[in-house]
């Protein structure tokens, strides 16, 4: 190890797992000792602690680092040592996604096709937990944003439906790295200040259960495209699974931002174009799952991200010819509505359109 990034890095893969042996421990604390003793070290996770708390850890640290100089063979010691080192880092790069997004505003487009699309229609992102704090504002668009970004979803669907699944896929567990990684933490941070969840919410919601998302529908779709009729000897049987006929609605809620990445990503992975709108309130987090599928690689027109109406988009895309399905999570009430409104409408469309969602359902709980 060069540097103290270096030592940083054994210290961060030792407390993901990697068995501390010999070999791993000797180069760790010989690092220790080149760099200049133990408190150095801590310069390279600290540098955004309060003083009182880097005092705390510096005293822990130098009397874990002091046992472990005594007996290299103290594995707890070990382990806590760098599991304390892993954890200030972590919690440093938290702190510096939340200070970073909170001191920045926004201008958040709208994303159709290949354009980022900005009407000047501005509509302000604030935290719920903190009215009088400015995250951004957006553009509002309107019922021909809407027929816009049908047009892309219907342009791009040829190409991404014939797209092999295993190309499909490779994007969107790209996707799952970037969350993973680079993206985590601010991530995790849009969630805090978006939708006001603190630090464990943010993180099992927006980065744990959204990569899981991820990852396991293409575990599920290659299972599903494996599942195949039986053929006798001289017979070859064949099922293949085709995207639906049309374009596809994404209208997700507010308060997970798991489920609002979800719902249009596993429409896409299936071979199908999404219309996504979005709530007002999860817009924010909403932008930054777009600019991560880009840089995956998704195609322009596969997802077409919209910040508009309910009445508006519903308007346009229950009485199109080409809608093919919904996938959809919100209340009971929304989404009566919608099935109604679909069943109204069954005489336009080219199919019959595939209705999937989740509504409210409440636990009965007890309070003494």
């Amino acid at each position: 190890m060069g540097d103290k990034d270096g030592a940083l890095e054994a210290y961060t893969n030792l407390a993901r797992g990697t068995p501390p042996d010999a070999p791993w421990q000797s180069a760790v604390r010989a690092r220790i000792v080149a760099l200049g003793g133990r408190i150095d070290m801590m310069e390279a996770v600290q540098n955004a602690m309060p003083t009182e708390q880097q005092a705390m850890i510096r005293g822990m640290v130098e009397q874990l680092a002091g046992r472990l100089e005594q007996d290299g063979n103290d594995a707890e010691g070990w382990l806590r040592l760098i599991r304390s080192y892993s954890v200030l880092r972590e919690t440093d790069l938290a702190k510096a996604a939340l200070a970073k997004a909170r001191a920045t505003q926004l201008d958040v487009p709208m994303y159709i096709g290949a354009e980022e699309v900005r009407t000047g229609n501005l509509k302000r992102m604030a935290p719920p937990h903190d009215h009088a704090h400015t995250l951004g504002h957006f553009h509002r668009g309107d019922k021909s944003h809407v027929e816009q970004a049908i047009n892309a979803a219907l342009a791009a669907k040829p190409l991404w439906e014939n797209l092999s699944w295993e190309n499909r896929a490779s994007i969107f567990l790209k996707a799952a790295d970037l969350l993973a990684g680079p993206y985590r933490y601010e991530m995790n941070a849009a969630t805090m200040l978006g939708q006001s969840k603190n630090a464990f919410q943010a993180e099992i919601d927006s980065a744990c259960e959204f990569i899981d998302f991820l990852r396991f529908n293409v575990y599920f779709m290659a299972q599903l495209y494996s599942e195949q009729p039986g053929s006798n000897a001289g017979m070859w049987n064949r099922l293949e699974y085709r995207p639906l006929e049309g374009f596809t609605f994404a209208l997700t809620p507010f308060n997970f931002t798991a489920i609002g990445g979800n719902l249009p990503t596993s429409m896409a992975l299936m071979g199908n174009t999404v219309v996504w709108k979005p709530a007002d309130t999860q817009i924010y987090s909403a932008s930054l799952i777009m600019r991560i599928l880009k840089e995956a690689g998704l195609p322009d027109g596969v997802i077409n991200l919209v910040y508009v109406s309910g009445p508006d988009a519903g308007e346009v895309i229950f009485n199109h010819r080409e809608f093919a399905g919904i996938h959809f999570t919100g209340s009971t009430s929304v989404f009566q509505q919608i099935w109604k409104t679909i069943g109204n409408n069954i005489s336009t469309y080219r199919s019959y359109p595939r209705i999937v969602g989740e509504t409210g359902g409440k636990d009965f709980i007890v309070a003494h």
